[in-house]
């Protein structure tokens, strides 16, 4: 749903900004860059667990032995992504704890 959100949203900001609908009056509602940049964050990490978690809730085989590839596969991602927005270790893993 966020991915389909900043495929849209350039279309979504427009609207806003030239609608004279009352639900429109505050343009204060129109997320900014930072925002932008947050969601685009938050779909690159939450992309990291979509293959695991789809390949791990099957019931009509077992999956006991996809367990530990997956969790290194997540942790290897997790580590990139932790490097390319330069975030601190201890940092990146008590945000994901919450």
């Amino acid at each position: 749903m966020l991915f389909n959100f900043l495929a849209i949203f350039k279309a979504i900001k427009e609207l806003i900004l030239t609608s004279d609908a009352k639900a429109f009056k505050n343009k204060a509602i129109i997320p900014t860059e930072k925002e932008i940049k947050n969601l685009e964050a938050i779909i690159k990490i939450l992309s990291i667990f979509v293959k695991a978690t789809t390949k791990l809730q099957a019931d009509k085989y077992p999956t006991i032995y996809y367990v530990v590839p997956f969790i290194y596969q997540i942790y290897k991602r997790l580590d990139e992504v932790k490097e390319e927005y330069k975030v601190s270790t201890y940092l990146f893993y008590s945000l994901l704890k919450l």
